[in-house]
Parts: structure tokens; sequence; C-alpha cells
């Protein structure tokens, strides 16, 4: 393993365990429903339990979830290894580690643990603005640097 890879794995550990432990503070100390303001009409924390996919769509369908998300995640795995852009690692890393994040809740809850909400966006978590941001990174690069 070199050290691209140790980037790689390595961010995609990090955001796994900041977004589960952020998801257990939530569901410790925040009941369900209840919103928390921290900035008036822009920012709460709101503890839902999300079932389905992207924005709540495909409701009561983790299991099937779980299994793509497998293949996506073998998917990023391979696409680091065959891919020659900059800093692959970090959003690369990004996006597998918040498919990860969300695959331990469907895995071991039947449902994903969301909380922050943008008020007037759907409540979401670390992973998925790790893997927002990730997309958005690669896309960016794919279109300055692309092959």
């Amino acid at each position: 393993m070199n050290k691209k890879d140790l980037y790689f794995f390595g961010i995609a550990f990090f955001v796994m365990v900041v977004d589960q432990l952020t998801k257990f503070v939530v569901r410790k100390y925040v009941p369900i429903g209840e919103e928390i303001t921290l900035i008036p009409h822009v920012f709460s924390i709101t503890y839902v339990k999300n079932t389905g996919a992207l924005f709540g769509l495909f409701k009561d369908s983790s299991t099937i979830i779980a299994m793509i998300s497998v293949i996506v995640m073998g998917g990023i795995i391979i696409l680091e290894k065959s891919i020659n852009l900059p800093f692959k690692e970090i959003y690369l890393g990004l996006i597998l580690g918040g498919i990860g994040g969300n695959f331990i809740d469907r895995v071991f809850l039947k449902y994903v643990t969301d909380f922050l909400y943008l008020h007037h966006w759907p409540v979401f978590n670390i992973a998925d603005a790790s893997i927002d941001i990730g997309l958005a990174l690669f896309i960016f690069t794919y279109l300055k640097y692309g092959e």
C-alpha cells in the first residue's frame, strides 16, 4: 500500500468515524423529530430516521440500497486505482467514506440517521455532505483535468 492509498483509505475512515460519532450523539440526545435551532430560519439539528435514499426517496428500501452501496464502494476503490486525476484520493475518499457511513446505518439500524437541517433543504448528515462535496470536487477536477 503506497502513501496515496493511505490518504484515500484514511480519509474514508475519518469520514465514517466522524459520521458515526455524530449520528450516535444525535440518537442518544435528540428526540426523533425535535428541532434544535442553531441559527433561526437557517440551520437546525433535527433527528430523522431515513429508510430510503437521496432526500428520503425510495422509502423502506434500506436492504437493497445497502447492496447497491457495496457495489458502488467497490467501484470507487477500482476507480481510485484506474484514474489519473490530481487529488483523487481526497474526493474519492470523501465519497467512499460517506457511502460507508450510511451503509453502516442501513446494515445495523435499517435506516439512516439524518440530523443536519438547512431550512428549505431535506435533512441530511455528515456522510451525505461528504458524498456531495466529493462528487462536486470530482466533477470539477474531471472537467478541468480529465482525459
